[in-house]
């Protein structure tokens, strides 16, 4: 009876031995963030780029485009997470890219970036717009900056490509690459080239950003680069584009521009009411004008 209750009491002592002792074939329930290729211990962390997020993975599956995974501390990836706006990944991505310049990404986790629109440029990596190119410029588009229209020209905001670029209106000019169209001043109108200004002849005039024209009859402009051309004194008249006046009668055609086709004061008048002509010449009351004997 004794034998009995030692070998009795040796069995339960081995069975408990063995129930605390785990065997290496025991199967193993991985958390979240690990997995077991053999499904047993021990368990290992999903490594950068992965993630597992089922209890008992037996392998890692790889971040799907536009996310990453990075462990950043906790220990366990169980999930990726999407890429910011102005970044994109590929599969398996540890971390995102920036946008390189001249392309952008407006969205959460996408996974390649969009180059800019024509008109428009992007000069810094991992932005999530464009600017629209300033005026004087222009772009094809997916470019990290704009290019500047000749001088002699300009472009309105957001131009896309060269033909958008005009040659300056007559008046205007532009003397640098980019930039604006500028007036030119009172009494000049630009070059052909549209690049300088120069000053308006004898006889001419211009208003600020605009041609030169002629000085009209009775008025003349006797030196260059005038704003406004100056009126005849009375008895005194000219044509068009004159670059002084002379006095009424002294030639034939002169009566016809002595304030508005009437002798200008009563000395250049017979005692009739006609215009006095010059020597050699009468005037002629049905033809309203002086000639020759």
């Amino acid at each position: 009876m004794k034998l009995k209750t030692l070998i009795l009491a040796a069995c339960f002592a081995i069975m408990a031995v063995v129930t605390m002792t785990p065997t290496t074939a025991e199967a193993a329930v991985c958390p979240k963030g690990q997995y077991s290729a053999t499904g047993e211990s021990p368990c290992q962390s999903c490594p950068k780029g992965t993630y597992a997020n089922k209890l008992g993975s037996t392998s890692c599956t790889l971040c799907p485009e536009g996310t990453y995974s990075y462990k950043m501390g906790r220990g366990t990836i169980d999930a990726c997470e999407p890429c910011s706006s102005g970044e994109y990944s590929e599969a398996g991505a540890a971390s995102c890219t920036p946008c390189p310049a001249g392309k952008y990404n407006e969205r959460l986790g996408a996974a390649s970036c969009r180059s800019c629109p024509a008109g428009t440029s992007q000069p810094q990596a991992g932005k999530s717009s464009c600017y629209a190119c300033p005026v004087g410029t222009y772009s094809n588009g997916g470019t990290a900056s704009c290019t500047s229209c000749a001088a002699g020209k300009t472009s309105p905001p957001g131009s896309a490509g060269k033909s958008s670029c005009n040659t300056c209106s007559s008046g205007r000019y532009n003397d640098t690459a980019g930039g604006v169209c500028k007036a030119c001043s009172a009494g000049e109108t630009s070059t052909e080239d549209r690049k300088s200004c120069k000053q308006c002849g004898i006889g001419m005039y211009s208003e600020a950003g605009g041609d030169c024209r002629w000085c009209p009859a009775g008025t003349y402009g006797k030196q260059p680069g005038l704003a406004t051309c100056t009126s005849c004194p009375s008895g005194q008249g000219s044509l068009l584009g004159s670059g002084s006046c002379v006095t009424c009668n002294d030639q034939e055609w002169t009566w016809q521009k002595c304030n508005n086709n009437q002798c200008p004061k009563a000395a250049n008048k017979n005692s009739a009411g006609d215009c006095k002509c010059k020597k050699a010449h009468n005037w002629d009351r049905r033809k309203q004008k002086c000639v020759k004997k």
